[in-house]
């Protein structure tokens, strides 16, 4: 997100509005996964006149079992969970999980990115097979997704992952 200084006051106004959306999205999913909390990061860099600028503020983030989180950023919500490699080999219906505009990394490096966009199922099983590490991180983008599609998304997902019983 690009922002110049007189823009200050509506990237304040956009941080508003997310945690409005989130404490919403909280209540909705509260009374269904009783193992749910909000939690929160702080900071996040954002781009002023050209320059990349750290932003002191707290994002919430709803995390269940610390396995999937409902993230808030400045770039809209997006569904965050991590599951051993094992789990995931095991339980994954791929298929399902690439009809959604997924990120699948390294869960130690964020970085390192396991599943490249378009990349077919059985070369994604593949190099999972070989990957080292036994974190795996997988985000699931819902920036355009209004917030009781969401939660339909978020349990679609762990039903995917097979993760359900955690929650």
């Amino acid at each position: 997100m690009i922002i110049i200084k007189e823009g200050i006051n509506s990237c304040h106004n956009l941080l508003n509005n997310i945690y409005n959306d989130c404490e919403i999205l909280y209540n909705m999913i509260k009374d269904k996964y009783k193992k749910v909390e909000m939690n929160s990061y702080k900071g996040h860099y954002i781009k002023i006149n050209d320059n990349y600028e750290y932003q002191k503020y707290y994002m919430p983030v709803i995390s269940i079992n610390e396995i999937g989180d409902i993230c808030f950023n400045l770039d809209g919500i997006s569904l965050e969970f991590f599951v051993s490699k094992s789990t995931f080999l095991a339980n994954c219906n791929f298929k399902s999980l690439l009809n959604y505009d997924v990120e699948i990394y390294d869960a130690k490096d964020s970085t390192i990115d396991i599943y490249e966009k378009n990349m077919k199922e059985d070369l994604l099983i593949k190099r999972l097979e070989e990957w080292e590490r036994d974190l795996i991180g997988i985000t699931i983008n819902c920036q355009t997704k209004i917030k009781e599609d969401i939660i339909n998304i978020f349990e679609n997902i762990i039903d995917i992952l097979g993760i359900g019983s955690d929650f």
